[in-house]
């Protein structure tokens, strides 16, 4: 601030009048704080500051694993010595499926294969012979699905004829 000395003639008299008037790039005194609870002053005409947005955090998207399961279906319900039986699968997409059959006389066969793009998968064999016993004509077939570390089992039986 500069004071500016200002000679004002009033009816014959002269008066000396001091005047402070503000500097170039300076402002006058900053405004006095407002009052507790009153409401915030006028914006400038250049307009009142905002605040800037800040970006919130989002959930990150995890993927659920699709629960393993499986279904079978047999192609016969009763095979004669030499045909040939076809056991299907269901399951998901790329699961690990085993087949177990245990034959009515105690002995096994096992395959074990991978289930395609559409969770589908077979497996064909021949009704092998002397699989039978005098107490029993049934064979049994076990098959379980693994995938991402869980599993699932489902089991048929057929009549050998």
């Amino acid at each position: 601030m500069k004071k500016l000395l200002v000679l004002v003639f009033f009816g014959g008299l002269v008066a000396v009048l001091a005047v402070a008037v503000p500097v170039h790039g300076q402002g006058g005194p900053p405004p006095p704080p407002p009052a507790p609870g009153a409401p915030p002053p006028p914006c400038p005409p250049v307009g009142c500051p905002t605040a800037t947005p800040t970006a919130t955090p989002t959930a990150t998207p995890t993927a659920t694993p699709i629960p393993v399961f499986v279904t079978v279906k047999l192609a016969h319900s009763s095979v004669k010595v030499g045909a040939k039986q076809k056991i299907s699968v269901t399951t998901i997409a790329g699961a690990r499926v085993h087949f177990s059959i245990t034959w009515p006389n105690k002995t096994h066969k096992t395959h074990s294969a991978t289930a395609n793009a559409n969770g589908t998968l077979s497996w064909s064999f021949r009704q092998p012979a002397g699989k039978t016993t005098t107490a029993s004509s049934s064979a049994k077939v076990v098959v379980k699905a693994t995938s991402n570390g869980s599993s699932a089992q489902a089991s048929k039986k057929w009549k050998i004829s």
